[in-house]
């Protein structure tokens, strides 16, 4: 047999396995929609995202993956899928934070959402949320706050109590790859109630009365049982005493959780503010190699 004979059966095999790869994204269609018919029978949310749920299809994969198929392509290939199948439900709609321009969330909420998502771009932060509350989008994409972050958006969630929307996901669910470079990140926000994964975050906002310094406000959270991840302050213009704190801690918290507790009782006890939680998310993977 030829070498030219060879290529042409390995092209042909390609194309084999091409079909069988089609059939199954067909059947896995059908089976997602026969999936939706059950939740609308059973009066299930309008909207057909499930965050906890997909990242543990996405981590499932990344545990079985093997060959020289770049891991961060086969993810991509699957958040395509999983936005393409929750389209496909209807409901679906996003709004992302563009403070000055800028599109680098709108990047980032493509790539997680879909190329087929619709998207609306936002100056004003505090717009986009009310948006996400009232159902003018379902999604909201917002920064991760950082530092000392001009914006405090998040203490209009606090404001709106448990009717609130919450953060559901962080994006990208995946970090690093083969150039080790790392892209900013970002929350997205729904009305829907966050779901455990075994590997989550959950965020925090707490209003402060009074100076605290973030070494001391760290020592309290930790004898509070709380594990802090990443802390974010926001000072009241012209009340230097006083400031709203945003804090990543580690593991699936809800409001009644023993470290929550505590802390809100300490608070109350001293007089020093009040606690919320604002959502939880599945915890991204981490890409160590190519």
């Amino acid at each position: 047999m030829t070498d030219d004979g060879t290529l042409d059966e390995l092209r042909r095999e390609i194309d084999a396995i091409d079909d069988r790869i089609h059939e199954q994204l067909v059947r896995r269609t059908e089976v997602v929609g026969r999936v939706a018919d059950v939740k609308k029978r059973r009066g299930g949310a309008a909207l057909a995202l499930r965050p906890g749920r997909e990242a543990a299809i996405l981590r499932r994969l990344a545990a079985r993956h093997s060959g020289d198929f770049p891991l961060p392509a086969l993810l991509r290939i699957w958040r395509e899928l999983l936005a393409g199948q929750v389209a496909i439900q209807g409901g679906l709609s996003l709004g992302v934070a563009a403070p000055d321009g800028a599109n680098v969330f709108h990047d980032l909420a493509r790539e997680h959402f879909g190329a087929a998502a619709r998207i609306k771009e936002y100056e004003d932060t505090g717009q986009l949320l009310q948006d996400v509350w009232r159902g003018g989008v379902s999604v909201g994409v917002v920064p991760v706050p950082d530092g000392e972050p001009a914006d405090a958006w998040w203490r209009g969630l606090v404001a709106g109590g448990r009717d609130a929307p919450r953060i559901v996901a962080e994006i990208p669910f995946w970090r690093g790859g083969a150039d080790g470079s790392e892209r900013p990140a970002a929350w997205a926000l729904a009305k829907l109630a966050p779901e455990a994964t075994g590997d989550d975050v959950t965020v925090v906002a707490i209003e402060w009365r009074g100076a605290v310094s973030r070494g001391r406000l760290r020592g309290d959270l930790r004898a509070c049982g709380l594990r802090v991840e990443t802390l974010a302050v926001w000072h009241h213009p012209g009340r230097a005493e006083r400031a709203s704190y945003v804090v990543a801690a580690e593991g699936f918290l809800a409001a009644d959780a023993p470290p929550l507790a505590k802390l809100a009782e300490a608070l109350a006890d001293d007089d020093l503010g009040q606690a919320a939680v604002l959502g939880s998310f599945a915890r991204p993977i981490r890409i160590d190699g190519p």
